[in-house]
């Protein structure tokens, strides 16, 4: 590879769909306190459901469930108790309503 080549490289008016998921998981891991992400086998679950997200066809869907699929809830503080079980119900209930709007 030639220096004239890995300027071509750096211009190209796209990037890879890991690039993709790389940004996106790199904003969400900075807006999102580490606390609320669970332990890191819960991480690398959201970071996976990212890229099926990103790697979806023009007309393929993706669910709520898709999304929360293989995440341990039970490793997410802020769900722990039965309060919180409750609290995170109400919000796929809310999210189901709002996705009907």
């Amino acid at each position: 590879m030639e220096a004239g080549d890995s300027h071509v490289e750096a211009i190209k008016p796209y990037c890879s769909k890991n690039q993709v998921v790389s940004f996106i998981w790199a904003v969400c891991s900075s807006i999102i306190p580490s606390y609320l992400l669970g332990t890191p086998s819960n991480w690398r679950i959201l970071r996976r459901n990212i890229s099926k997200f990103i790697r979806l066809r023009r007309f393929e869907k993706f669910s709520r469930k898709n999304c929360m699929q293989n995440l341990k809830t039970s490793m997410l503080p802020f769900l722990s108790n039965k309060r919180m079980t409750i609290f995170f119900h109400f919000t796929f209930w809310w999210l189901n309503i709002v996705d009907k709007i």
